[in-house]
């Protein structure tokens, strides 16, 4: 049977009664690997070009995304036949159908991105760490809405309206972003309110993405709406304080104990730089070893992985925990 004939509200149904045969499957997988790859290079275009991802891993990205929608729980249910149980709504058309395949894959891809962005970079983690605990001490509430997380004022709130897109959030006058947390979440809510057409309502990501931008600024001076910012050392200074420290690492244990010569210290130093540096520009790439061949093109994965990596785990390890402990936002 040729793809096009499949029918996907029928496919929809043979997942809730268990009859989907393989090609069926086959036909229901590839169909949201595409959607997923598609709302990722909508969505997520800022994060490859700051890590300097490869096509390749864009794909394995989408794939990884749909990936527990196609396995089974201990009670053999399919990921995506428990969210056709949870479905408020009828599917009995195409465009029923559609509307709930795109909702579930756009939910799962900015589920996996907010995964990825945490553990490639800390100090997202630490901002939306602080942005969920003020969440929570405060009527403010989030959801879900098409793929994207919000937050709205109160939990009556229910979005009606349409939701400002990242071109015109990052508008938004960028003092805002330097607020602190409650200050922050009522100015945002009435700049979009008195500013602008949309609904009241801040997309999650968009604002730590701001929020990292302003911090990462070096102020030289207050200026006028700079009065009620927070007063803190610049992402720039913690993170050349968390360099110091690797380097003081590699110089006073590894080199001296005879662990390292100076010149593969040297190496891993040049490699934390760019780490520093991509962690400031969006988040670092997921390899260690990608960084050594980037220094030295010589030095093979099972070179890497027998000398090298559990000494720049340990120090990435120790690095985050310095980045991260004094900044307060």
């Amino acid at each position: 049977m040729n793809s096009f004939d499949y029918c996907i509200v029928q496919l929809l149904k043979k997942i809730e009664t268990s009859e989907l045969n393989r090609e069926e499957l086959n036909f229901i997988i590839k169909k949201s690997y595409l959607l997923s790859l598609s709302f990722i290079k909508a969505k997520y275009k800022f994060f490859f070009n700051s890590i300097r991802s490869q096509e390749s891993n864009l794909q394995d990205l989408a794939m990884d995304s749909i990936i527990p929608l196609f396995v089974k729980n201990p009670d053999g249910k399919l990921g995506l036949k428990r969210s056709l149980e949870k479905w408020n709504d009828k599917i009995e058309s195409a465009s029923e159908a559609d509307y709930f395949l795109s909702r579930i894959i756009w939910r799962r891809v900015d589920q996996t991105f907010t995964k990825i962005l945490k553990e490639r970079d800390p100090i997202f983690e630490k901002i939306l760490k602080t942005l969920n605990i003020c969440i929570r001490n405060n009527p403010y509430k989030k959801l879900r809405y098409f793929g994207t997380v919000l937050i709205v004022k109160d939990s009556n709130t229910q979005p009606f309206g349409e939701i400002i897109d990242e071109d015109n959030f990052n508008l938004i006058p960028e003092y805002l972003f330097g607020l602190k947390q409650s200050e922050l979440f009522n100015s945002l809510f009435e700049y979009i309110i008195n500013e602008t057409n949309y609904y009241p309502a801040i997309p999650l990501n968009l604002l730590v993405k701001r929020i990292k931008y302003f911090h990462t600024k070096m102020f030289q001076s207050p200026n006028e709406n700079s009065a009620h910012t927070i007063d803190e050392i610049s992402l720039t200074e913690v993170i050349k304080t968390s360099l110091s420290d690797v380097k003081e690492k590699l110089d006073v244990y590894y080199v001296t104990k005879n662990k390292l010569e100076d010149k593969e210290a040297e190496m891993i130093y040049a490699a934390f730089k760019s780490i520093s540096k991509d962690m400031l520009n969006g988040g670092m790439h997921d390899s260690l070893y990608f960084y050594i061949n980037d220094k030295n093109k010589t030095i093979s994965r099972e070179i890497f992985y027998s000398k090298y990596h559990h000494i720049m785990n340990y120090l990435l390890t120790r690095f985050k925990t310095n980045l991260t402990k004094d900044i307060n936002f």
